[in-house]
């Protein structure tokens, strides 16, 4: 991590061994680093690491502290990093600017007064505009663009299945006609069979999403990927909705069918 001085209060952290980057060299970027207590043990074992010299990528770091242990924060695990003054972690990454910036308010009360000035300092460093919410309203467009691809997707699937389902109990059909079945039974049964298609297609999606969120939480310890109960019953009725759209021509097809050519069909 690229950090100043304040990163300790900031993230609440304490100093085990030695002391964290100086106040003054934020900007300077002097060849030190400070360890996590995972890291350490992973390069020095139980032994004393301060002044000993790493290597990060093509450069030589002097460690000058060992950080208590801290856990996850945001799915990273802070006990295995290692931390450099901001100007180094620039060079290192060749980046040209800052990524991230984490504050602490001093009061509650403070918190909204703060957010407002980071707000208008980000507007006035970006032309005046607010990137955040314009990329988000993007990023949000291509996924609800991606969503309805995927239901148009389903429901031709599921129409061109329907379709298929219908010539193919042709007689099935008849024969029902023929013993009393009405048209608006025959109706009935092939929209409730599209629904129950799409409903299953549904589940096996949210299985599959479910599932991904699953293996994600346990590749990043840390990150939320809870489901809401709400958005399970919302993809469950859209994916019934689709489905019984679908399934109308093909349901409407099998109610008109003439019951005496149905049955001399092949």
């Amino acid at each position: 991590y690229g950090a100043t001085s304040d990163v300790p209060r900031v993230w609440s952290m304490d100093v085990a061994v030695g002391e964290f980057l100086p106040a003054i060299d934020w900007d300077r970027g002097s060849p030190v680093v400070v360890l996590g207590p995972t890291l350490r043990r992973e390069l020095f074992g139980e032994g004393n690491p301060l002044g000993e010299v790493v290597r990060i990528g093509q450069n030589r770091f002097r460690v000058i502290g060992v950080m208590e242990s801290k856990g996850q924060m945001l799915g990273f695990d802070l006990d295995d990093a290692a931390y450099v003054p901001v100007a180094n972690a620039l060079r290192l990454f060749n980046r040209p600017e800052l990524d991230e910036v984490h504050l602490l308010a001093a009061t509650p009360q403070d918190i909204d007064p703060v957010v407002a000035r980071v707000r208008e300092t980000l507007i006035d460093r970006h032309t005046g505009k607010e990137d955040f919410n314009r990329i988000l309203g993007i990023i949000t467009g291509v996924v609800l663009a991606i969503a309805a691809i995927s239901l148009l997707v389903g429901a031709i699937g599921i129409l061109t299945i329907m379709w298929i389902v219908v010539q193919e109990r042709t007689q099935e059909i008849g024969l029902s006609m023929a013993i009393g079945a009405t048209r608006g039974q025959i109706l009935g049964w092939y929209l409730f069979e599209a629904a129950v298609t799409a409903a299953v297609g549904g589940l096996i999606g949210l299985g599959t999403g479910m599932g991904g969120a699953f293996l994600l939480a346990a590749f990043v310890p840390g990150l939320s990927t809870a489901t809401p109960t709400s958005v399970v019953v919302s993809a469950l009725a859209m994916a019934v909705i689709v489905g019984l759209g679908a399934g109308v021509a093909p349901a409407i097809r099998a109610s008109r069918l003439d019951p005496v050519e149905a049955l001399r069909g092949e």
